[in-house]
């Protein structure tokens, strides 16, 4: 056999036995491996249909474009398609992981063995063996298994060693066949952006290293051509990229900001190096023994990569792969280290770097702790190194028998360290699952049902653990769904929220969805599904199929493709989305609804002109500024800690850019949107330099412990001793605290209750050391004038186990205006595993004033004006009632101070000024003065133009029906009044407002066009109402609506005002609607009765991935609703009218519902309509692109080696 085919087979023997060892639960188990992002489609189709054909994921409604990268990795998984099988698909790509890391580096090291001549004496099983210890410490190190749940990470880097092979061999050999091996290498790793990035660096390196040491142009010529290449063979995916990213974003939908930046970063050096940083690791490698000497001696294990690569490097210190791989590891070690330890330069380069920062790659760089994968590759390699040449000295000296004890040594402490490697599941987090029958059984039942519809899987598990699957868990049912559903984050939570109002499942009928399925099978949401199942059936909607913890309902649902008759528009709060959900009258179906403050589309006022009703009209005039006047807050600052500084957030809530939470967290009931612009929020008036350094005319209380404890104490006396003791950190004593006992519950050690103000900062400052302590952190409590608890929050980890002293510093800003005193609380010990007793020491107290060092809270706007002219400003800000003060400055001179406390809950326009700006550049301020704050945009608009647009209001609303409504516990300002839940769901959004003799109600109405309008109360009990001065009496019940009107109100601000009529003992107020009039007796369910039909579907026929033909008669102008998540590339297109071919324009969506795609059609007779996803026609083109280039790269490697074979020949 050939030295290079047994150098291959040993490897294939060696990485089959261990792969099949290492992972024996997880193959040989049945059941599937749900944990976090390691998670599959439960449906072999569904995962076929996402990764290896189309563009769009129509599982769940979100574009693709990472997962068709995966093209090149269809081979490797071939069985599992062959056979049908979802679970064997994810076991291979297990299975593929480590073997293929196995191999791969067993035949890289293999490789740079042989290519250093100082090893040729040595023997090749020799070689074999020391190559097989770097492939194992290269597969079973803790930072390769934490890195698992970016399956596709992990897996395109398990090709990085023989890429590296396969690249040395192209530039030094110039061969075809090389190319060809690293071009595909390149592809196969190109199934994560970040693989890329990493490879591209790695590899330009490389030249870089080799050029310096043997310079050579040739090598440059085949690196380019090789980059060249690769760029054309990655057209399949390159192609959709560019091109989507020209009109939306392709980036990741979470939010970047500097303290996300600094969460996923945080580390030590420590840590750094032995991979046990970083953030929220899935697999816990720390020995879980209260055996301290065991504990020592893993402590001790886990530095055997380090100084074996040390090692390393200084035996190898002339051989060149040990240099580079020892410059790799340096530069990666600072990469990972950086964010922790160098923010400021760790912000520079992802914030404010010219080129990175500017572009959509950014985000590549947020996971200090993806570097770990050269850490380990270098590793592996060094270690390699040093344990060969320990080997080549041995042999010198004739030391054999030390030679294979010190491979015992390294190779035990190594598995001693990474122990979690050898249990078959590591540690049990990879453990497969069984999949319940109920999901088998759901689905077959969907199967059945042959029409094509969607369905809606609640509630959304959000990483919450299942009954059958007790850890950290996806959103495993739309993914595996038989029939398509909706990502949960597209999803709106108000919309969708069926236990306060049943009948916002008309939300869902509007999405196409057919079937809600309820599963009561998320640990501790007994409660939430039990209520939605209640809920659906309180209206009469019963399940269709009940199947263990399986619940299905079957609701009226809108087509794929469905022409509504009515066409609403809706400024304001999407809270009146449930409102018209509570009318029976009213029906998703048969109508269409769009929130003009959602995004800042281009041609609203077109949809304004085309729409049959207009409600909360007052607001229009601000949802119809075009973008170009839009200054935008959130774009200013990089933050997200509200309680120190103004940051981002949108009122969707994204990943790190939450609004709602602070909301509920306050008792603020708020879900007005954005316009697609984002928000700043704060709630704190001051910030302070963390560089600066206190002195003692600053410090407040100290506290050493040298005479007595101070007023420290414990909470739990009984098991807790709280004590002085002499093992101090400075001077002669120290407070420790014992813990004697393992109980449930926290114990605290207490500081004494210090006076404290709001939203001034302190700095806390002490001295803490553990020995077997349990889950140490720390917590401020701020407590009210009679010394009662009113918040409590987490500030600072101090760790587990045996610690020696440790500096702990952090700055507090009390954040509740009652509080009068503050308290340090170290909490720790619940439940302890530590063996006892736990032990604690603190020491050397301080707590300064940090009020000389504060600044106030802002943020700065590049203001551009590009002519002298007039301009109005406006701002849109959150009034609430935990509101302040905001300030507004341009270029230091103050414009205006806006109170912002209001007992409602909005976000409302301002003017601001009327400014006259000359040409040029300007500075727009933003200060929070007092209280909880958020703003969304500004906007400068043209004076002149600002007047067009307030005169195009009213001939825009020409003809339509204006309506505002009116919830009574969130819209009306009141007195002497309380919000209720009593009536539930019949109550338009769950609350009511109670009235007594002595409450009052009222609110300010800005009539955008003088008509005839009526006023419908939903009311339970009797009512006054006062129409500016006219009185009208009311009385009802909340089965149906009381009637006020016709009443003619004049364009401009009207008044109205409800108190209870004196001869009933309690009322109560649901919503008031006022709405124009065409006829005097309408009533509510007249407005949303529509019997003309505009349009007809006569066929709709899904004609290729992402690719429908339509067929509609129309004899009106139509809105066209396709029930797909909305995505501005979704286009229509009318090929044919009354059956003659024309050419007209792409026509682009608007979001329906927030959710769907809507299309104005404005043409009339029979069309035929292409619906497209523009993105799947770009990744055909480059589908084609790469095939014939693939296809020319085969037909010249063929002819290559035909001609070589022809010039071996002819020698001959």
């Amino acid at each position: 056999m050939k030295p290079q085919y047994k150098e291959l087979f040993i490897g294939i023997i060696f990485s089959l036995v261990t792969t099949l060892f290492i992972l024996r639960n997880i193959l040989f188990i049945n059941g599937a491996i749900i944990y976090r992002d390691f998670t599959f489609s439960l449906d072999i189709n569904n995962i076929i249909h996402i990764f290896y054909s189309s563009v769009w994921n129509d599982q769940t409604g979100v574009i693709n474009l990472e997962s068709i990268k995966w093209v090149f990795s269809l081979p490797f998984f071939l069985p599992a398609i062959y056979l049908n099988n979802s679970i064997l698909f994810q076991k291979m790509n297990f299975f593929e992981i480590f073997f293929f890391g196995f191999l791969n580096m067993f035949l890289l090291m293999n490789f740079i063995l042989n290519m250093d001549k100082s090893f040729n004496k040595i023997s090749v099983c020799h070689k074999y063996l020391v190559s097989s210890i770097s492939a194992i410490i290269f597969i079973l190190n803790p930072g390769f298994i934490n890195m698992l749940p970016d399956f596709a990470l992990i897996f395109g880097f398990t090709f990085f060693p023989i890429l590296f092979v396969a690249y040395i061999r192209h530039l030094e050999e110039s061969k075809f066949s090389y190319l060809f091996i690293v071009l595909i290498l390149l592809l196969i790793i190109s199934l994560k952006i970040h693989l890329i990035f990493f490879s591209i660096i790695f590899l330009c390196l490389w030249l870089i290293f080799d050029l310096l040491n043997m310079p050579n142009p040739k090598k440059i010529k085949n690196f380019l051509l090789l980059f060249f290449l690769f760029i054309i063979l990655s057209s399949y995916w390159l192609f959709p990229y560019v091109v989507s990213s020209k009109a939306k974003s392709v980036t990741p939908s979470y939010i970047l900001t500097r303290e996300e930046i600094d969460m996923l970063g945080k580390n030590d050096i420590s840590n750094s190096i032995r991979f046990l940083g970083g953030f929220w690791p899935p697999v816990v490698f720390v020995p879980p023994s209260d055996n301290d000497y065991i504990k020592t001696m893993w402590f001790i294990a886990s530095f055997i990569l380090p100084i074996l690569s040390i090692i390393g490097i200084v035996l190898n210190r002339h051989n060149r792969f040990a240099l580079f791989f020892s410059s790799i590891l340096a530069i990666s070690i600072i990469l990972v280290y950086i964010p922790s330890s160098l923010p400021k330069i760790s912000e520079f380069i992802i914030f404010k770097a010219p080129i990175i920062s500017n572009s959509n790659f950014n985000w590549i760089l947020r996971v200090p702790g993806k570097w770990y994968t050269f850490i380990f590759f270098s590793y592996s390699v060094l270690s390699g190194f040093a344990i060969m040449k320990i080997l080549y000295i041995c042999q010198k000296a004739r030391l054999n028998r030390l030679y294979y004890l010190i491979i015992i040594i390294v190779l035990s402490s190594f598995l001693f360290y990474s122990w979690t490697s050898l249990t078959g599941d590591f540690g049990g987090g990879f453990h497969p699952s069984k999949i319940p029958s109920e999901i088998y059984k759901a689905n077959e039942f969907l199967k059945k049902d042959e029409g094509q519809f969607k369905v809606i899987w609640l509630p959304t598990i959000s990483g919450r653990d299942l009954t059958w699957n007790k850890k950290t868990t996806p959103e495993i049912y739309p993914m595996s769904s038989n029939k398509p559903s909706y990502d949960g984050a597209i999803l709106t939570s108000h919309n969708g929220d069926i236990m306060n109002n049943p009948f916002n499942y008309k939300y869902y009928s509007s999405l196409d969805a057919k079937y809600i399925i309820i599963h009561n099978d998320i640990i501790g949401a007994e409660e939430e599904t039990s209520k939605l199942i209640s809920s659906l059936q309180s209206i009469n909607i019963f399940p269709i199929m009940q199947e263990g913890f399986i619940t299905i309902f079957k609701i009226p649902y809108a087509d794929h493709i469905n022409i509504p008759r009515q066409n609403i528009v809706l400024s304001g709060d999407m809270k009146k989305f449930s409102v018209l959900n509570s009318l029976d009258s009213f029906n998703t179906i048969n109508s269409s609804l769009f929130f003009l403050d959602q995004g800042t589309l281009k041609n609203k006022s077109d949809y304004v002109k085309n729409a049959d009703i207009v409600i909360n009209d007052d607001k229009l005039i601000y949802s119809l500024i075009d973008n170009k006047y839009i200054i935008n807050t959130f774009d200013s600052t990089i933050h997200n800690d509200p309680s120190k500084v103004w940051s981002k957030a949108a009122t969707n809530d994204p990943l790190h850019g939450e609004w709602h939470p602070y909301l509920e967290y306050r008792g603020i009931d708020n879900y007005d949107l954005d316009y697609g612009k984002g928000i700043v929020h704060t709630w704190s008036n001051n910030i302070i330099d963390e560089s600066i350094n206190p002195s003692e005319k600053d410090l407040l209380n100290s506290y050493n412990f040298e005479r007595d404890l101070e007023g420290w104490s414990g909470n739990a006396e009984d098991i807790q001793s709280v004590k002085l003791d002499n093992g101090s950190y400075s001077g002669k004593y120290s407070l420790q605290s014992e813990l004697n006992e393992s109980k449930s519950g926290w114990k605290t050690i207490d500081s004494p209750m210090i006076p404290a103000n709001y939203q001034v900062p302190y700095r806390w400052e002490l001295y803490i050391k553990g020995e077997r302590a349990s889950s140490v952190h720390i917590k401020m409590v701020e407590y009210d004038i009679d010394k009662k608890i009113i918040s409590t929050k987490y500030v600072a980890d101090i760790g587990t186990g045996m610690f020696n002293w440790k500096k702990i510093s952090f700055d507090y800003r009390p954040e509740n205006k009652g509080i009068v005193y503050t308290q340090l609380q170290i909490w720790h010990g619940h439940e302890t595993t530590q063996t006892l007793p736990n032990k604690l020491w603190i020491d050397d107290v301080k707590v300064y004033n940090l009020t000389e060092y504060i600044k106030p809270v802002t943020i700065d706007m590049d203001l551009n004006v590009d002519k002298d002219d007039s301009y109005e400003l406006f701002v849109r800000y959150f009034k609430n009632k935990d509101g302040g003060r905001i300030n507004i400055s341009l270029d230091g001179k103050m414009l205006k101070r806006i109170n912002t406390r209001d007992q409602l809950n909005k976000f409302v326009w301002e003017k601001l000024d009327r400014l006259y700006l000359k040409k040029g550049k300007y500075k727009l301020t933003l200060t929070n003065d007092d209280g909880f704050n958020a703003v969304n945009i500004f906007a400068l608009i043209p004076t002149k133009e600002y007047q067009e647009m307030e005169a195009k209001i009213e001939s825009l609303t020409e003809g339509k029906r204006l309506i505002n409504i009116f919830e009574a516990e969130s819209d009306l300002y009141r007195t002497d009044t309380n919000i209720s839940k009593k009536y539930g769901g019949e109550a338009s959004n769950g609350e009511v407002l109670e009235f007594n003799n002595t409450s009052r109600a009222w609110q300010i109405i800005s009539i955008m066009r003088s008509d005839n309008y009526k006023i419908a109360l939903k009311v339970n009990g009797s009512f006054n109402i006062k129409v500016d001065e006219t009185k009208y009496n009311v009385s009802s019940d909340l089965s149906d609506f009381a009637y006020i009107g016709p009443i003619y109100l004049n364009k401009g601000d009207h008044k109205i005002e409800i108190m209870q009529n004196n001869k009933t003992n309690n009322s109560d107020l649901d919503v008031i609607w006022l709405y124009s009039i065409n006829k005097k007796d309408e009533k509510l369910d007249d407005i949303f009765t529509v019997n003309e039909i505009p349009a007809t579907v006569s066929n709709h026929t899904k004609i290729g991935h992402t690719i429908y033909k339509t067929e509609i008669n129309a004899t009106k102008p139509f809105m066209l609703s396709f029930a797909e998540s909305y995505d501005p590339l979704w286009t229509v297109k009318i090929v044919k009218i009354n059956g003659k071919p024309i050419e007209s324009e792409i026509i682009r969506p608007i979001p329906l519902y927030s959710v769907i795609n809507g299309f104005w059609i404005n043409q009339t007779g029979d069309l035929d309509i292409i619906i497209e996803y523009e993105p799947q026609k770009w990744f055909y083109i480059g589908v084609a692109v790469s095939t014939i280039t693939l296809v020319m790269c085969i037909a010249y490697l063929i002819y290559d080696w035909i001609k070589k074979k022809d010039a071996i020949e002819n020698k001959r």
